[in-house]
């Protein structure tokens, strides 16, 4: 990540336990927004090559080319990432609208600048003026195409509660990235992402609170308590007729 692989590695395993207990508490819960925490968990698997790539770096092996393009593999892969989360967990209603083209366009435009790409891919070592990793295979085009097309999947998340939830963490620790650091934004981002777990328990808290305030409490003049009182009434009256014959 950032500064060097004891920042990375350890990113990894904070992000990794607090999505391992978050994940065990909507689970507990039965939210349906549960297994998209694990397509935040993939994000951050970058961590792993990456933290490689310093210890290459510092040990003065320049032959880089292998993790970084394991990083780029897993960078790119990210908007399926969330699709799968979305398609196979609590959140999917039957269809999408968007999210399967938009995925299409955006695997097809990596897919015509694939030898770009793998060629700027075989290093990810920081720039002279820069002390983080340079994921050099984004240029401006490609890096808007991702932010759009992973919005477009989570947007259709359902209920649009969890839509909004995803995609403000999305914007937000993007624009976090942008804002604090003037240099190496993507693979700082996973500084901001490694969090995103406790931020959906607490959502998913808030959002069960809303929900159940919202529900209407029983009336007594509830058609199943008018039931309830007619089976109660009748009882003594066929036990009354048997008595009689």
């Amino acid at each position: 990540m950032c500064w060097s692989a004891t920042t990375s590695f350890v990113t990894l395993a904070v992000g990794t336990v607090l999505n391992l207990g978050s994940y065990a508490l909507l689970r507990r819960w039965n939210s349906p927004t549960s297994l998209l925490v694990w397509s935040w968990q993939y994000a951050l698997l970058m961590q792993i090559p990456e933290g490689v790539v310093w210890l290459q770096l510092d040990g003065g092996d320049g032959d880089i080319a292998a993790m970084s393009r394991t990083a780029m593999v897993l960078n790119v892969t990210q908007p399926l990432a969330l699709l799968l989360g979305i398609r196979f967990g609590g959140l999917y209603r039957g269809e999408f609208r968007y999210a399967y083209v938009a995925l299409f366009l955006y695997l097809l435009l990596l897919a015509t600048e694939f030898g770009d790409v793998w060629s700027r891919a075989a290093s990810i070592a920081p720039e002279d003026d820069c002390p983080h990793l340079s994921l050099r295979y984004w240029d401006t085009s490609r890096g808007i195409v991702y932010v759009a097309t992973s919005l477009l999947v989570v947007s259709e998340a359902r209920p649009i509660f969890w839509a909004i939830v995803h995609a403000s963490l999305f914007t937000t620790t993007l624009l976090l990235a942008i804002v604090v650091y003037p240099c190496g934004i993507g693979s700082v981002w996973c500084w901001f992402v490694f969090v995103t777990g406790p931020v959906i328990v607490v959502c998913d808290r808030v959002h069960a609170s809303y929900v159940s305030s919202q529900s209407p409490s029983p009336s007594p003049s509830s058609p199943s308590s008018l039931s309830s009182s007619t089976s109660s009434y009748s009882a003594p009256r066929r036990i009354s007729h048997r008595a009689q014959i």
